[in-house]
């Protein structure tokens, strides 16, 4: 029962980090012209070029309310809420080196197989083009999480800036990077 709710975490997790990317993907003009080779030729992150008004689009989207509906909806809830304890520090200010090591965790017992399983799966269902498709697999595969969460270990601030500077650092875009990591923060505390 565990396992399948970590596998659960892991899907609405990749679903989550999807919905977001899917209006960058979806209004892009001509995939083809911000590809110019293959992803796996390419053993680094490509630069991958936004308009601006995409970007702004992105950033008046409420993730919060978001992110607190489909947790309602999903019956996830953080047990120091349920318990009504009340904590001086949220997950959201929980000091980053504390934070990834327990996303590694957590990360490592779903595993990299059904990780990238789960990823690849909801993003195969997206009306993307096939690079846009392989490109967001690459980003949201096990591989580059771990390395932004290797990266976030040696930080000190909250988790979410942590994970978002970390993302960054490997070749997520930034504005990406952001929501991302909001939502393996939300997802994986």
């Amino acid at each position: 029962m565990n396992k399948l709710k970590q596998l659960g975490l892991a899907s609405m997790s990749a679903l989550m980090l999807s919905t977001v990317a899917l209006p960058t993907f979806a209004n892009a003009q001509n995939s083809d012209e911000y590809y110019s080779e293959d992803l796996n030729s390419n053993p680094g992150l490509l630069n991958v070029e936004v308009d601006e008004a995409i970007e702004l689009e992105l950033s008046q989207v409420d993730y919060y309310d978001l992110f607190n509906t489909v947790s309602n909806n999903l019956n996830i809830a953080d047990d120091q809420q349920l318990s009504g304890q009340i904590t001086t520090f949220g997950l959201k200010t929980m000091a980053a080196k504390q934070a990834a090591k327990q996303m590694i965790k957590k990360l490592k017992n779903v595993g990299s197989r059904a990780w990238n399983e789960q990823i690849k799966v909801y993003v195969d269902k997206l009306p993307l083009t096939s690079k846009a498709k392989k490109s967001l697999n690459y980003y949201l595969s096990y591989q580059v999480v771990m390395e932004a969460f290797d990266i976030l270990v040696d930080f000190s601030g909250t988790a979410e800036a942590g994970l978002s500077k970390a993302l960054k650092q490997v070749g997520v875009p930034s504005y990406l990077a952001d929501v991302t990591s909001r939502a393996i923060v939300f997802f994986l505390l």
